[in-house]
């Protein structure tokens, strides 16, 4: 049975990614990928995880002809960055370039810094190693050649199957929603039997397609990855690059499962196995290093210098990070939809970041600016009496070749200068960037003009020439981190596998937290019907957010008991509000954090109800409120209690009714990050309440996985 498939890549900056050496398990063919039978049953598809992203990608990548023709310009790409940087490597005389033309006027550089037999000149070892750097990129451009023609079937299959049975068209694939496109699926499913169990729901097809990812999520958001780098001076600071994420990939999240889709029991006990594979991919990882460090220094130039030459500044732009995107990243939020959503928080972010200038920093910039502007005027100048006085040389360099690193300093120090008469209002920027980040930790609440959380933030929002020299880095700290630091977390990744993790009947195993269950990690401060222990709740609420945006986006979608029951809650608290009293006016505004959701107008669920998206924003801002008023009336303003004991709950979890928890010190004590709540009437009104709830959705069958060695078959 073919393996999971993931397209691994790495983003230096926006300005675009490539092909970075992929996971083992792409060289696996998926062959019969819709069944032993013909291309047009459908019917009991083997792999549904494979089919799924395929379906995906075929979405994100706009459809057949698209992903042939980007796969054909990366496969050009890559092979002519590998000829071109072993010409650089092997043929030119670096030597004679940096000396220099001997005779101005003729200066051929063939002749001078070319070598007609390169492997004649140079040391033995360095053309040894630049050799063995071509064979290594080499090999990996075939392989990308052979995976190319091994996808083509796959692809047509894909192609046939939205156009015959989803009915799609190339340009409705183009430009409808993803939503949509789930939800002709899951309808398509009365006409055909994707899956032998059950018809798949839209958090079923999610699931798959994002069943390691989730995972990583979790882990993430629990603390369980320890990615400090081991080295004095370093302190705690946490390091997630590309390079160390698929080192993730390879040594967890692709040998947790069989082919059937469940966690093998081996994995989640051999604690010591795990401690060898990362290891062996920290040598893996320092065999390759140098080579890895001068194609991405040379991609990186081949792709970015014209951009850097034209436009100096887009040097100090910011980005978020590998680390940021993990921990912003909500469960079930597959890609564009959280590009999307981050997309939206660039301009606030940077307006935030923009409140702590340096004063020095500017008053220096200004001087510099002034000095080198007056530099550049008199180049300007000479260029307007005479062209040719440009020609003329100063200290061996011509005025042209002075004006271009004037033009540079220049764009770089307008960059650093603080513009004036701005208004500082670090709590109001920090709401608008958690308005779409939804990502606001305990420490920053009402001190978003603190020094220690700007720091915090700029660690995730960061300059992109840090980001791509952390990449570089990470080439040399990865194996570090495999080889110390992750070893200590091996007991701790095996437990949350096995604690949070949850097996679907027609889904195979997954993390219980992507499937929104609230009666084993419910938290009642975020208005889930039950109350679980801490340690069993995820931090912050994400698994609460992450069950309203999905709730959001797939509107047919019909959530579980518990779910309901949720919703239910929070628009109940809601009505009651509004009928009461107006919203109340001493919210603190940074407090009214919400689910601004940045989804495409044709992925709204409000939209086929007229409703434009800045209403959908607003109403979504008035949610929060009110809950945040909830929160400070019944928490805040309330002495910690005990629980109720319900003897129709499961022990060590309380109900919604009674919010108070023993530890509520140790809790999130507001809601400044609380999950993003609107309760549109179209989505759950009162008619709804009289009727069955499993009437909206086959119950699914789960159950607790058993995977330890003391209680297998008894966990819960």
């Amino acid at each position: 049975m073919p393996r999971y498939e993931r397209n691994h890549e790495i983003l230096l900056s926006d300005f675009g990614p490539y092909e970075p050496v992929p996971s083992l398990h792409q060289l696996e063919s998926e062959h019969g990928l819709l069944g032993a039978g013909r291309v047009s049953e459908w019917d009991h598809i083997q792999n549904l995880d494979v089919f799924f992203i395929r379906i995906y990608k075929h979405y994100q990548e706009k459809g057949l002809w698209c992903i042939v023709t980007s796969r054909i310009l990366n496969i050009l790409t890559l092979g002519f960055t590998i000829i071109f940087s072993g010409f650089l490597l092997l043929y030119v005389d670096w030597d004679a370039v940096w000396r220099g033309c001997p005779v101005e006027d003729d200066c051929d550089f063939v002749q001078l810094a070319v070598y007609s037999r390169p492997l004649h000149n140079g040391s033995n070892f360095k053309n040894t190693l630049v050799i063995v750097y071509l064979i290594i990129f080499s090999i990996y451009w075939v392989w990308t050649v052979l995976r190319f023609l091994l996808e083509s079937r796959p692809l047509l299959d894909i192609h046939r199957f939205c156009c015959i049975k989803l009915g799609l068209t190339l340009r409705e694939i183009q430009t409808m929603g993803w939503s949509e496109l789930v939800n002709r699926i899951v309808l398509a499913q009365s006409s055909m039997r994707l899956c032998v169990v059950k018809e798949l729901t839209a958090l079923d097809i999610v699931s798959r397609i994002m069943r390691k990812e989730n995972y990583l999520i979790g882990m993430l958001n629990k603390d369980v990855l320890c990615l400090q780098l081991p080295l004095p001076g370093v302190g705690r600071r946490v390091m997630l690059t590309k390079i160390l994420e698929w080192n993730l990939y390879w040594c967890i999240l692709d040998c947790m499962f069989d082919n059937n889709f469940l966690i093998r029991r081996e994995f989640t006990l051999d604690e010591r196995g795990l401690k060898q594979r990362l290891r062996f991919m920290a040598i893996c990882n320092i065999i390759v290093s140098p080579f890895l460090m001068v194609f991405m220094l040379i991609y990186f130039f081949l792709r970015n210098a014209e951009s850097i030459y034209h436009h100096p500044s887009s040097i100090g732009t910011r980005n978020w990070s590998a680390l940021a995107e993990w921990k912003l990243r909500e469960f079930n939020e597959l890609p564009h939809i959280m590009n999307e959503r981050l997309n939206q928080s660039y301009v606030p972010a940077a307006r935030y970041v923009s409140q702590f200038p340096s004063p020095a920093v500017s008053m220096g910039a200004k001087f510099v600016a002034f000095i080198v502007g007056a530099f550049a005027a008199g180049i300007i100048g000479l260029a307007l009496v005479d062209e040719r006085l440009l020609e003329a040389h100063i200290h061996g360099r011509k005025l042209v070749w002075y004006a271009a690193i004037f033009a540079t300093i220049l764009a770089v120090c307008r960059a650093l200068i603080t513009e004036e008469h701005k208004v500082f209002a670090p709590e109001v920027a920090m709401k608008e960037v958690v308005k779409h980040t939804h990502y606001f930790p305990r420490k920053w609440r009402n001190r978003c003009h603190h020094m220690d959380v700007q720091s915090d933030f700029e660690q995730l929002y960061q300059y992109k020439v840090v980001i791509f020299l952390e990449e570089m880095l990470s080439i040399f700290s990865t194996p570090i981190i495999l080889w110390f630091s992750l070893p200590n977390s091996a007991r701790a990744i095996l437990d949350f596998v096995r604690d949070f993790s949850v097996r679907v009947e027609g889904v195979g195993d997954v993390c219980s937290l992507s499937m929104f269950d609230f009666e084993n990690h419910g938290n009642s401060f975020y208005g889930a019907p039950v109350n679980c222990s801490k340690q069993l709740r995820s931090n912050q609420g994400k698994m609460e957010k992450s069950f309203l945006s999905f709730h959001a986006l797939y509107n047919e979608w019909e959530p579980n008991t518990a779910g309901q029951q949720m919703l239910s809650n929070l628009q109940n608290f809601r009505e009651s509000q509004i009928t009461s009293q107006t919203a109340p006016s001493h919210i603190d505004v940074q407090a009214t954090q919400s689910l601004a959701m940045t989804r495409p107008a044709y992925d709204n669920p409000l939209a086929s109800s007229g409703l434009i998206l800045e209403d959908f924003e607003r109403e979504m801002e008035e949610s929060q409120a009110t809950l945040q008023h909830f929160y400070l009336e019944h928490v805040e303003d309330s002495p910690p209690t005990t629980p109720r004991n319900d003897p129709t709950l499961p022990s060590g979890r309380t109900e919604f009714g009674s919010p108070f928890h023993p530890d509520v010190r140790d809790e999130e004590r507001s809601l400044h990050d609380r999950s993003h709540v609107s309760i549109p009437s179209h989505e759950y009104s009162s008619e709804d309440e009289g009727r069955p709830l499993d009437e909206h959705q086959p119950k699914s069958a789960k159950r607790r996985l058993s995977l330890s060695k003391s209680d297998s078959g008894s966990r819960s």
